[in-house]
């Protein structure tokens, strides 16, 4: 009983000590002390904030996701999804910041790419998913407009593809 007050009183240390008195002079309720004590231990743990954990957990999806390659697609198991669903739990979270804003670099690597290879409607899929802070994102927007001026006056032309006609693109940045 006593036990039962010191673990209600939150006195775990108190709690542990009468435990083992109790396990030594009497081996019979060793068991019984042994459980008692770890449900001491588990009520001595510091409260996991459920919000925090799952924050935790999405971060760990989320990193394995872009390891994979998985950054934006298959579309309900990426990158940027879980970490756009940690913004959304807390705004503020710096490493969600910095996971959003490493896609976004992403996305517009492989829009250069898709420019440079003259794949235009590629490139501007990809910058889709760049978030609108991203300082590089005008400037590739522009290019990936120019482009395709050039290529629409090609069509009219009947002249070589732009990938034909100059060589890859200095983006600048």
């Amino acid at each position: 009983d006593l036990v039962v007050a010191d673990i209600q009183d939150q006195r775990f240390e108190a709690a542990k000590e009468k435990m083992r008195y109790v396990a030594k002079r009497h081996p019979q309720w060793s068991t019984t002390m042994r459980y008692l004590n770890d449900e001491v231990e588990r009520a001595a743990a510091p409260a996991v904030d459920p919000k925090q954990q799952l924050i935790g957990e999405l971060l760990t999806q989320a990193s394995a996701l872009s390891q994979r390659g998985q950054w934006v697609l298959p579309l309900g198991n990426n990158a940027l999804e879980k970490y756009n669903a940690i913004i959304a739990l807390a705004p503020d979270n710096r490493d969600a910041q910095a996971g959003i804003k490493a896609v976004g670099n992403h996305q517009i690597e492989l829009a250069r790419q898709a420019i440079d290879a003259g794949e235009l409607d590629q490139a501007e899929s990809h910058l889709r998913y760049v978030p609108d802070t991203n300082p590089q994102l005008a400037k590739i927007k522009g290019i990936l407009a120019q482009a395709k001026a050039d290529e629409s006056d090609a069509d009219d032309d009947k002249a070589e593809p732009r990938s034909e006609r100059r060589g890859p693109i200095n983006y600048g940045f």
